[in-house]
Formats: structure tokens, sequence, C-alpha cells
């Protein structure tokens, strides 16, 4: 099913199976002679069925078709290698995300390594990364096969028909996370960078270190612009942009506090303190949680480990091969 959420601009709800976020919104822009396809979905048969129909649906198999996509995450590029193979598409992304659509459609799970090696010195336990790097669709549903990206940077103007697409580089949930945004009409098509309801997550990534830093410098970057409405790539359709990302700072803030109760007077690991957080919060229900569950709890608290340390407020220390954090 297709929706009209701005004119010329159709959202289609992609299934992501075996996702907590279960659905995707990949969007439309329709345009002569070239539509604009705004992210794809996983590369599994019931995010290709939704997106093929909606796009027969739209009309937009037939005709021109390029493809944006705001990040590398698979539940948004899993498709873009078969799509980029119809004649003259050209696909769209920032060039440290294009780069890694690149690397992950040739190299499969393989490009994952360095992101578990890296979480491994973190206490991640090998059998939960052995598990996510399995089955977790995130890691094994992205593209597949040969494909060519078009890198755009910082105020690039991508033109579809009438509308002039202008790309707003948001890292911070990804390395190389870009957002589009029609400045005529202040619409904002923004990927993962801010969700209606869910909290942007900033993962362990080896190039970029600080990542929950590099989110809220994002936020300031956008603060001047006169956003009305934001199609997110999950969830509702928002116009409070504004008083959505004081929110998400203010959340950021209390869950850094938090955090540093939280490690006292300890010295521990990213793992053990999410586990010990989430136990506190759900009653010991920490073994109980789905493995891709775990795998981003852990990753979410070294990102605000990370920001504390640049703030100078606690610091690392290896031993063992296990980085340690305690408050300074």
């Amino acid at each position: 099913m297709t929706q009209e959420v701005a004119p010329g601009i159709y959202r289609m709800e992609i299934p992501l199976p075996r996702t907590a976020l279960r659905t995707l919104n990949a969007y439309l822009v329709r345009a002569a002679p070239r539509n604009l396809l705004v992210d794809t979905g996983l590369n599994m048969p019931e995010s290709r069925d939704a997106l093929y129909a909606g796009l027969a649906e739209l009309g937009a198999l037939d005709a021109g078709l390029d493809i944006f996509l705001t990040h590398m995450h698979a539940d948004h590029s899993g498709l873009a290698a078969e799509l980029a193979a119809r004649p003259e598409t050209t696909v769209y992304a920032g060039a440290e995300d294009g780069a890694a659509v690149i690397r992950l459609a040739a190299e499969g799970p393989v490009f994952w390594r360095g992101v578990l090696d890296g979480m491994a010195e973190h206490g991640c336990p090998e059998l939960l990364m052995r598990t996510v790097a399995t089955t977790h669709p995130g890691m094994i549903a992205g593209p597949v096969g040969d494909i060519a990206v078009s890198f755009v940077n910082e105020g690039d103007v991508l033109r579809c028909g009438e509308a002039a697409l202008r790309v707003l580089l948001v890292p911070g949930h990804t390395p190389g996370h870009a957002a589009l945004f029609d400045e005529a009409r202040g619409i904002l098509l923004c990927g993962d960078f801010v969700l209606a309801e869910a909290s942007t997550t900033t993962p362990y990534w080896p190039n970029m270190p600080d990542s929950l830093g590099v989110f809220l410098r994002s936020l300031d970057s956008v603060r001047d612009c006169d956003i009305r409405l934001v199609l997110p790539g999950h969830g509702r359709v928002f116009d409070n942009a504004g008083a959505r990302m004081v929110a998400l700072r203010a959340g950021r803030a209390r869950r850094l506090e938090d955090t540093l109760r939280l490690l006292g007077d300890m010295e521990a690991t990213a793992a053990e303190l999410a586990q010990q957080l989430h136990r506190s919060r759900s009653g010991g229900g920490w073994e109980s949680y789905m493995p891709a569950q775990q795998w981003f709890a852990m990753q979410d608290m070294l990102a605000f480990l990370e920001r504390l340390e640049a703030e100078g407020r606690v610091a690392r220390a290896e031993k063992d091969g296990l980085i340690r954090f305690r408050a300074v």
C-alpha cells in the first residue's frame, strides 16, 4: 500500500522480518523523467515483494528510477544492488556510507568483522557475536553483487522534477548518514537521523569514535533549517521537528548522568554495564532479551561511555585484552 505524505512524495511500508523495527518507510519522489526512491528495505523476499508492489502501484517500475540511500544499514540498502542493475539507474549516498555499501555488497557478512572485533574488546561475548552475525537480518540481508555509487557531499542538490533536494550530512547513527531537505517546502527525508518516538541509536563503528558526540553535533548542524515535515525511515511522519530534537538531546543528557551513576566506583566494560542496567530495569530480564537486543544494548552503552570519556568524566584502561571504564 502506498500513501501520499506530501504532494508528489509517496510512502511505502516495507516489512523487515525478524527485526525490532518491523517496517521501513521507503519513499518515492515522483517526477519526470526520473523518479527518486529513498531507501529500499532488506534483501529478503518480504521486503522485495512489498517494494516492487509499491513501485508498480506508482508506475515507477516502467519509468526512470534513481535511488538515494540515507545510510548503509541493510534495512535501508539491502535491495540497492539489484535495483541498480536497471538501465541508467544511479545510486546516491554519502561518501563514507556509499563506500560501505560497495564493500558490504562485495564482501557480505565479512564486512562486519571489524565491528565484531571492536565490540569483543568491550566485553561482548563471542557466542552472542556469532549468533548475531549469522542470524540477524541487518548482517545477513544486505545488498549483494557489484554496485556503483555516486557519492554526494554536504550542500549538493539533487533535482527531481520541480523539487530541489539539498543533501545534509548527519552522521552519528552511521559514519556517513545523509538526509535530503526540500528547502522550499521544509520537508526532511532523514532515514534514521530523527524518528518520531524511538531514540536514534549511535552504534559502535571502528572509524567513528564517540558516535553519540557525532550525533549531537549533527543535531546542531540542522538547528537553523526550517523543517516543517519529517519523513523518517521508521514510524510515523511528524511535524514537530524542533521539539523532537530538543527532546532527543535532553534524553541523551539524562542518560549520560544515569550511566555515570551506574558506573559509580566500579571499573567495568561496556558489556558488563549494559547487562547491569537492563537487569535493574527489567527485574532480571536480560537473559530473556533476543540476541540482537543484547547486541544493540551493549553498543548503546559504549556510545554513552565514549561520550563521557570525551567530556573527561570517565577514563579507559586496557587489561587482558578488554577495555574497562572508570569514573574520574
